[in-house]
């Protein structure tokens, strides 16, 4: 499945991977990645990374069906209505502060994000 949106006035198909950031953590790095299309075919190119990494702040701890993390609203303004709108995630209602920004801290739902996930 593709997540599908509207950016600046220009349509966007989209779907996610799940890295890990490098440190002691090892916490979840979610990165979107638009699918481009032309005469040529088709391919992904890096669209957003939609998470934080914050390893100043501790996090609650994975469950089995997900996991915490902290979501980059200020480069990503549109990313926290698709989360609620594919169900990938919740807000947690905490948010931790980094410079002038303030990120929210949302459960991301392990089975919703790989309905979102492909390989092109």
């Amino acid at each position: 499945m593709v997540v599908k949106f509207e950016n600046h006035g220009e349509e966007v198909h989209a779907f996610f991977r799940l890295h890990y950031y490098v440190g002691k953590e090892k916490r979840e790095c979610i990165q979107m990645y638009s699918i481009q299309r032309d005469d040529g075919g088709e391919w992904a190119e890096p669209y957003a990374t939609i998470t934080v990494n914050l390893p100043q702040y501790d996090l609650p701890e994975r469950k089995l069906h997900g996991f915490y993390c902290f979501i980059d609203t200020n480069n990503n303004p549109f990313i926290e209505q698709i989360l609620l709108d594919t169900g990938i995630g919740i807000p947690t209602g905490q948010f931790r502060t980094s410079g002038f920004c303030s990120y929210p801290i949302y459960f991301i739902f392990t089975a919703n994000l790989k309905k979102y996930r492909c390989e092109l």
